[in-house]
């Protein structure tokens, strides 16, 4: 399919981080036995998109290797190279069930006419009202937009 007519791009699999090489980090698009099924770094710094939002409900997605200017080498950076305008991804492990819950209030706010960074910070106000005392940061604060939060998505 030509992947510059989307707008949103929502990958929700797994993410392999190699810290050596991190070329080779990639995602888990299928069962790697019957082929690769890796979409890797490399790989996608080599598409051309034209999504305004790339969202990776993936563990460590937004984690490169920081070599004292910052961080490179992350699948969420190979995305903004790409041309996608925002990228939401995570910096540590994530849990299905709580990702679950926040996608749904996430796209349920950009659906409403909330920019991708007024949705993110009102999804993760949400989670901490919803959850109270049990509002961990582990649980929600791990996802973090990299890119152009002021865009509203529409289709």
């Amino acid at each position: 399919l030509p992947l510059e007519r989307w707008s949103i791009m929502h990958f929700s699999t797994h993410a392999l981080i190699d810290p050596w090489f991190p070329e080779h980090s990639a995602l888990v698009l299928s069962n790697p036995s019957s082929h690769d099924g890796y979409l890797q770094v490399r790989e996608i710094a080599r598409l051309r998109l034209r999504a305004k939002l790339v969202t990776l409900a993936t563990c460590n997605s937004g984690v490169g290797v920081a070599d004292g200017l910052g961080a490179y080498g992350s699948i969420a950076q190979a995305f903004m190279t790409t041309g996608a305008h925002s990228v939401l991804a995570t910096d540590w492990l994530i849990d299905d069930a709580i990702t679950a819950q926040f996608m749904e209030s996430f796209y349920g706010y950009l659906a409403a006419g909330n920019t991708v960074s007024q949705a993110l910070q009102t999804t993760k106000a949400d989670m901490i009202r919803q959850t109270g005392v049990r509002a961990l940061p582990y649980y929600w604060a791990g996802f973090r937009l990299i890119g152009n939060g002021r865009e509203r998505i529409t289709h």
